[in-house]
């Protein structure tokens, strides 16, 4: 058996949850409606998991806010604890590493979140190829292409998203795709069956 996997990061291994994001505007004395907020997460995420700013700058330039405004203060905070580990699907990583498993994370993240993950136990010894550090988001080819070039022993590892998009396209590079059903929370998480197919698709 080849051990092999991928992981994508955001609502697999860690849960995604918008609404510390969401408090810290409405406490905030910034005039910034929901359909707003909305709006800003679908233009920010994509530029912070590129690398090219921080929650803080992007709020400041999306609503025209004065990057010395002490409310800003809040906005960091904020967005770290949008990420929020999953701890059965982190005792399966660290299961699965034990069992001499090499395991790659590869996710679409900035550079914020990358310091809250990278300082996770089971996280440690784990190949970590995100985002903001390649330049390149999920689900580009340039993403897959540049992982596998540089970690190829991958080539042909299970691969686990929550996005299909994202299965599609690292299936085109040569990875198995394993769909990642939401919502996957707490004890619904079948870490067990989620295994036995990592172990299938591995031989």
């Amino acid at each position: 058996m080849n051990k092999f996997v991928c992981f994508d990061i955001g609502n697999v291994l860690l849960a995604v949850d918008w609404n510390p994001l969401h408090t810290y505007f409405e406490a905030s004395p910034f005039d910034v409606d929901e359909t707003s907020v909305l709006e800003f997460l679908q233009h920010n995420q994509k530029q912070c998991d590129l690398g090219l700013t921080t929650i803080r700058e992007e709020i400041c330039h999306y609503f025209h806010i004065k990057t010395a405004h002490a409310a800003l203060d809040g906005s960091g905070k904020a967005w770290l604890d949008c990420i929020v580990p999953n701890p059965k699907m982190l005792a399966l990583l660290s299961s699965l590493q034990k069992e001499g498993w090499k395991i790659a994370l590869v996710s679409n993240i900035g550079y914020e979140h990358k310091a809250k993950v990278e300082i996770i136990p089971a996280f440690q010894g784990c190949v970590k190829f995100f985002s903001c550090d390649v330049g390149a988001r999920k689900p580009t080819a340039l993403y897959y292409k540049t992982f596998l070039d540089l970690h190829p022993d991958f080539i042909g590892a299970p691969y686990i998203d929550d996005l299909q998009e994202n299965l599609d396209a690292g299936k085109a590079f040569g990875l198995k795709p394993i769909k990642f059903e939401l919502p996957q929370v707490g004890s619904l998480v079948k870490t067990d069956l989620l295994k036995a197919e990592i172990e299938k698709l591995a031989k």
